[in-house]
């Protein structure tokens, strides 16, 4: 963790506990959510930058078990100041994956060849989608898949990096303080050709209105698509259950929201479907989905609605016919 923002961090905590002044600007201070103080480049750059090298004992450098530990203490701490400073910098924080660690997975591999051929890049992505098989869609959400690299990076919670100590493929596992790879390419519903009568109608789920028939006529251009899954269930428990206290029912509401979340996920795979961003307190998963992810939510009794997504314009920014 970079000292100066964790020192920042821990002064607002101070000052959330009544100990310190409160600094004018919120600074992040978990590397959950780097987003807020590295910066993000393009995905062809972050793969020139590469993967660290073993230099740590074990498979998985016990930094990445540390910061978790972190994590936990400074969000327990904010939780029990219940204040409204302590509210702020949980708000400035916007932890989007709780319990999880930014990681770079290095993969056991042997060139075969050149180590740029078309041969030894699909070596690298089949260990790669072996790994990602292993583990659940709650417990690591990956980022980027390398091609010329055998790794990827991703956010990591503690049961993915005790599965990855003892996985046979895995040569270890550390905290990555790399800049951020941009969000990769997908298809939007603004991309699609004019839809033929009846196209993907026999799909699953879509005669049911459970899954956008744009979804599969996407995936039939590329390998993954980016959806928004829309869950059935409640998240509050019953009325008489829920607390009067203001901190502690927002605590429950996004605690349980949480917990649906993570649920429904464990059901799928890594390969399958990866979790791009949530909704704090509503049952709502914007994620990145294969062929056979978008097969097992059509058949999720927990899955209310599968849609793809699609480009939003400003009004002045709208595409002109010509």
């Amino acid at each position: 963790m970079n000292v100066k923002c964790l020192s920042a961090g821990l002064l607002m905590l101070g000052a959330a506990m009544g100990l310190a002044e409160a600094p004018r600007v919120p600074v992040t201070m978990d590397p959950n959510d780097p987003e807020k103080r590295r910066t993000i480049i393009p995905r062809e750059e972050r793969e020139q930058l590469g993967l660290a090298p073993h230099a740590w004992t074990g498979v998985v450098d016990p930094q990445a078990y540390a910061t978790l530990e972190r994590q936990h203490e400074i969000l327990e701490r904010l939780n029990e100041a219940r204040t409204d400073d302590a509210h702020m910098i949980l708000f400035a924080m916007d932890i989007r994956f709780p319990g999880s660690v930014y990681v770079q997975v290095l993969l056991k591999h042997d060139p075969d060849g050149q180590v740029d051929s078309e041969e030894n890049r699909a070596a690298i992505r089949e260990t790669q989608h072996r790994v990602l098989r292993s583990l659940t869609a709650a417990e690591f959400r990956v980022r980027q898949l390398f091609e010329r690299a055998p790794g990827f990076v991703g956010y990591a919670s503690k049961e993915a990096l005790d599965k990855l100590a003892t996985n046979l493929h895995v040569a270890g596992v550390c905290p990555d303080d790399q800049p951020l790879p941009e969000k990769p390419k997908t298809i939007y519903k603004n991309d699609l050709p004019p839809a033929e009568p009846g196209e993907a109608a026999d799909e699953p789920g879509v005669a049911e209105g459970r899954v956008d028939p744009d979804v599969y006529r996407a995936l039939s251009l590329t390998d993954r698509v980016e959806v928004t899954v829309s869950l059935r269930g409640h998240l509050l428990p019953p009325r008489t259950d829920v607390p009067a206290d203001v901190w502690a029912r927002d605590r429950l509401r996004t605690e349980a929201a949480r917990q649906a979340r993570d649920r429904f996920l464990a059901g799928f795979n890594a390969d399958e479907l990866c979790t791009w961003s949530v909704d704090a307190d509503r049952p709502v998963i914007c994620a990145l989905v294969n062929r056979e992810g978008v097969k097992k939510l059509a058949q999720h009794p927990d899955a209310r609605r599968i849609r793809l997504d699609q480009v939003i314009y400003a009004p002045e920014t709208f595409p002109v016919e010509r």
